[in-house]
């Protein structure tokens, strides 16, 4: 379930997992026993699968490693160790996306107002148990179990010393992406906002509340969280409170961001009470944070620095964020693939130019590039060596889709490089198919093109170079699945996705 869930509501938005294995890539999926467990106990692991998946494969391509949210750290962990121990990664490129690399965020005032009503609510117990994991300990930036001794814990600052000594992968490129706005737009609310509360019900006229608040941007003494009781004349009696010093304002900052308010608003309670949230969601990974960039200031407008002043910040090789004028304002959702960042990947793993030179030992299997590759002076080989060389054009079957009914008419429709269902001219009936269909495209003046139909591997599985309109194809011997559809002009590819159940 949790493969079809992170394929499926992740990695296939825009249809980008889609597009990969369109485009020949194999996808493995690793997930952890234990999630919440020490991030460098689950490095291990991902050590592990990356050994195996090297020791399995048939040729020499190196790999694609890519982690989201606290993948991300788990990876860098893992890539970093093996080669501190002298073990080959077999890797060229890895992405970090939108993790916490300086640190996550969940606002200290929810934190403390989770843990004053866990013991009557069963979800936010289990919320609290989360929090409190070690993995939680070690990524968040501010955690309630330092109250009243300071806001930033030991097992957080004992982890942010292993990471800064181990450094980052040193073989492969690193990419980082975010979710966070380029130009300083926050969540929407400001430092010191209610951002939640809870009226417990009483027989009487007599209510209890809990509070809580953003953080606030420095400053001393304030209460990010209030339990109050208010007697039948309306007097407020303060029954608790948690004071904070010398934070940063981090909860409305601009980054990936998690609705976590929202989530809790909607927890059952039986009855006994009754929750509001005041804002939605917080910033989960702050902006800089994903792209590790060495600033204290949280709402840097970092998309308007030059790229290499930016590079110069950040231990990263290429950094991506919102670049586009309708969205460069925009926090996404945390992990959310938009189509900028689908169309950013794709760029990473089949870059315009590609200069090979005094590599070590260890050769690619499989080299692309859409332009050129370039055999430097001093570029060698062992004798053993098989490697190929391609000049490709990748198959784009991005799909525009939204993160936010909200924001739709806030973020551009761009279009897709090569042309999908959108052409309403063509048409494949009966799709999905169990077998036999037919292709009509006599509105179109593509007369005997070129049809070729393959399978999620990037096998064919079917071709004819003089296909005429309304005729049928019979792919019923092949199994069920997901097939790409192209019908090859003289000026371009035409890509639709066939079903076949």
């Amino acid at each position: 379930m949790f493969a079809e869930y992170l394929y499926g509501d992740l990695l296939n938005k825009q249809k980008l997992a889609d597009c990969l294995l369109a485009n020949n890539y194999d996808i493995f999926i690793a997930n952890y026993d234990a999630p919440t467990d020490d991030i460098t106990r689950n490095a291990d692991y991902i050590e592990n699968v990356i050994k195996y998946i090297n020791e399995e494969k048939n040729n020499k391509t190196e790999l694609v490693v890519s982690g989201g949210s606290m993948g991300g750290l788990v990876t860098r962990v893992a890539l970093a160790t093996m080669e501190e121990k002298g073990d080959e990664t077999q890797s060229r490129l890895w992405f970090s996306f939108d993790s916490p690399q300086l640190g996550a965020n969940i606002p200290l005032g929810l934190q403390f107002w989770v843990k004053e009503i866990n013991t009557a609510l069963s979800a936010a117990g289990a919320s609290l148990e989360k929090m409190n994991s070690p993995a939680s300990k070690q990524m968040l930036l501010y955690h309630h179990t330092g109250y009243p001794n300071g806001n930033v814990i030991s097992e957080r600052t004992d982890f942010a010393t292993e990471l800064k000594n181990l450094g980052f992968p040193e073989t492969c490129r690193n990419v980082a992406i975010t979710c966070g706005a380029s130009d300083g737009t926050g969540q929407g609310y400001n430092p010191k906002d209610k951002i939640i509360h809870i009226t417990w019900k009483r027989t009487g006229r007599k209510r209890r509340y809990i509070y809580a608040w953003a953080i606030p941007d420095g400053g001393t003494d304030f209460a990010v969280c209030k339990k109050v009781k208010v007697k039948s004349n309306g007097t407020e009696i303060l029954l608790k409170e948690y004071k904070i010093s010398n934070t940063n304002p981090i909860d409305n900052a601009p980054g990936g961001f998690y609705p976590t308010m929202k989530i809790a608003s909607e927890m059952t309670t039986y009855g006994l009470a009754e929750i509001e949230a005041h804002e939605d969601e917080h910033a989960f990974i702050p902006a800089i944070s994903a792209l590790a960039l060495d600033t204290d200031d949280y709402f840097a407008r970092y998309g308007e620095w030059q790229e290499s002043d930016l590079l110069n910040m950040s231990p990263f090789d290429m950094l991506y964020f919102p670049t586009g004028e309708d969205i460069k304002a925009v926090n996404q959702e945390h992990v959310w693939i938009s189509l900028e960042t689908a169309e950013n990947i794709l760029k990473e793993l089949f870059p315009e130019d590609v200069v090979l030179g005094n590599n070590p030992d260890w050769q690619q299997g499989e080299v692309m590039a859409t332009r050129s590759i370039h055999l430097a002076s001093g570029f060698h080989a062992s004798a053993s060596d098989e490697f190929h060389l391609h000049i490709v054009e990748p198959i784009n079957i991005l799909e525009e889709e939204f993160w936010s009914e909200d924001n739709k008419s806030s973020i551009p429709n761009k279009k897709k490089n090569i042309s999908l269902s959108e052409n309403e001219n063509i048409a494949i009936y009966p799709n999905p198919t169990t077998g036999i269909f037919t292709i009509d495209f006599s509105s179109q003046n593509l007369t005997n093109s070129k049809i070729t139909i393959i399978d999620l591997t990037g096998k064919k599985v079917f071709q004819n170079s003089t296909f005429i309109s309304n005729s049928q194809i019979d792919i019923s011997n092949q199994p069920n699945g997901i097939y790409f559809l192209e019908i090859q002009t003289k000026n371009d590819i035409l890509t639709l996705k066939i079903i076949k159940q």
